[in-house]
């Protein structure tokens, strides 16, 4: 077993969702919600079952319990984060602890046990590295241990960090000759069994000339392979035209390490366009300027792994329908009829130009300086139509604007000059038509599936309201023409067949 001091990773899990009972949904095969996803009864469950021995559980306790996140779904599975406040009652000293749950429908937790404990773990702050509830059929793994992210104790180790993992970043973005005199770090992120992000604060010194600098890195650790491809593409991107003309920012990419499976970019300076509120004059001009980041991405050919499709958007439709029609039964009807509209209105697509997308577009992703933007987070870039982007774009923004209660016509007025100005600077067509289509599916696929896995009831019912006016707000697609000859394409396949 490793043992190594950590940062905490309570601090990352955002803040707590707040359940009422009536929001906990009746699952047959997960019957344990109840009690899984009731803070209080967990609360007395894990001061009996986290720590090793009858001393331990008498030396620390566990004031508080709180669920910054949750991940469900129905029949299948349910993942909790559990954010532990506990006392030493030796130093009366409190500290946090963040642990990650998972429950399984009946007998399918065992194998899930015996994989688990044949890992290598880390000792925790606080307790066992690994924990198993047979009865709730539920796995618990104690910070800085993850179900996925075998990389995690290398990004949250400061020692680790310095020995290992610095030193080749080090060399690869400023020569091999820089040297740490002093190192600091921060969990950014941490979405349990998915990725972790953490920035590094570094004063190096050369071993030659004593020559002395500061630098600020950022580090992300996947669950996947995903890093090495993305890592590929950025590398590509930043040797690119448009990012060589000014046209795409970016941060730059520095380094891939397999075996934690991290990725290394340096710090952008500025603020993300979330920091700006919509009413600010200064945010239009901010947002023209993103259009045209994101037109520079659009036409910056990439060999990308994944390709959205029609056909993988309507499947993705069909799911979201039953899973928040579930949810909000009295929005069920509506949602029929709006996702039956969207599939029969997406059969006169025809032909669409094939694009380099970001996947992730919204305003905490898009970095403000000196008047122009960057785009962060481009690990899930993929090809297809770039209205899929423009989409799940203008989709945030209405609902940034419902969470900042901003009048519609502000928010109708952001998205027309956000879209007027990427018109003007992409070679292909921009029908509005296609652009409301996406905007309305990116409302139910993305926005609405996020509350309802994460049962959040209350904005999910709000979304409900936003995605029915959206979509009697659409501009008709009955007469629907073809791309004119206007439409080209910016990677090697000569473009995306939407039908298929």
């Amino acid at each position: 077993m490793m043992n190594h001091a950590v940062i905490d990773g309570a601090a990352a899990l955002g803040r707590p969702e707040t359940l009422a009972g009536r929001e906990i949904p009746t699952d047959v095969l997960l019957p344990q919600l109840a009690m899984i996803l009731e803070p209080e009864a967990m609360k007395e469950r894990l001061q009996e079952q986290i720590f090793s021995s009858l001393q331990e559980r008498e030396r620390f306790r566990i004031r508080a319990c709180e669920i910054p996140q949750i991940r469900y779904k129905p029949e299948s599975s349910c993942m909790v984060t559990y954010r532990l406040d506990i006392e030493d009652m030796t130093t009366r000293k409190t500290g946090e602890l963040a642990l990650c749950g998972l429950a399984y429908p009946e007998g399918r937790s065992q194998s899930h046990w015996e994989k688990a404990r044949g890992r290598a773990v880390v000792q925790p702050r606080f307790g066992k590295p690994v924990v198993y509830l047979p009865d709730l059929e539920m796995l618990l793994w104690s910070f800085p241990n993850d179900p996925k992210l075998r990389g995690l104790p290398y990004m949250t180790d400061l020692s680790m960090l310095r020995r290992e993992v610095m030193p080749e970043v080090i060399a690869n973005t400023f020569g091999s000759d820089w040297h740490i005199r002093h190192i600091a770090h921060a969990m950014i992120r941490y979405k349990i069994g998915h990725t972790c992000i953490v920035r590094v604060r570094l004063h190096l010194r050369h071993g030659s000339t004593g020559k002395k600098r500061s630098a600020v890195l950022y580090g992300k650790t996947y669950d996947n392979e995903d890093g090495a491809e993305t890592y590929r593409n950025m590398r590509r991107l930043w040797e690119g035209e448009a990012r060589t003309l000014g046209q795409l920012g970016m941060a730059q990419p520095v380094a891939y390490q397999a075996e934690s499976k991290s990725l290394w970019v340096t710090a952008l300076a500025g603020k993300t366009l979330s920091a700006y509120t919509m009413t600010q004059p200064k945010f239009l001009a901010l947002l023209k300027q993103a259009a045209v980041t994101v037109s520079a991405l659009h036409q910056s050919p990439v060999s990308c792994s994944g390709i959205i499709t029609t056909t993988g958007v309507m499947a993705a439709l069909q799911d979201a329908e039953t899973i928040i029609g579930r949810a909000i039964p009295s929005f069920s009807r509506t949602l029929q009829r709006i996702v039956k509209n969207l599939i029969l209105q997406s059969q006169g697509f025809g032909t669409r130009p094939l694009a380099t997308l970001h996947h992730d577009l919204h305003l905490k992703n898009m970095y403000a300086r000196s008047g122009k933007v960057a785009l962060i987070d481009l690990d899930n870039l993929c090809l297809g139509d770039p209205l899929y982007d423009i989409g799940r774009f203008i989709a945030s923004i209405h609902t940034y604007g419902l969470m900042q209660n901003l009048p519609e016509r502000r928010v109708k007025q952001v998205n027309d000059a956000f879209v007027h100005a990427y018109r003007s600077h992409v070679p292909w067509e921009v029908p509005q038509q296609l652009v409301d289509w996406h905007v309305t599916t990116a409302l139910i696929v993305k926005n609405a599936m996020r509350c309802a896995k994460r049962l959040q009831s209350g904005p999910l019912r709000e979304l409900a309201d936003l995605i029915e006016r959206v979509s009697r707000d659409a501009v008709v697609m009955d007469e629907l023409n073809p791309p004119s000859e206007r439409s080209t394409c910016v990677n090697s396949q000569a473009a995306l067949q939407l039908n298929g």
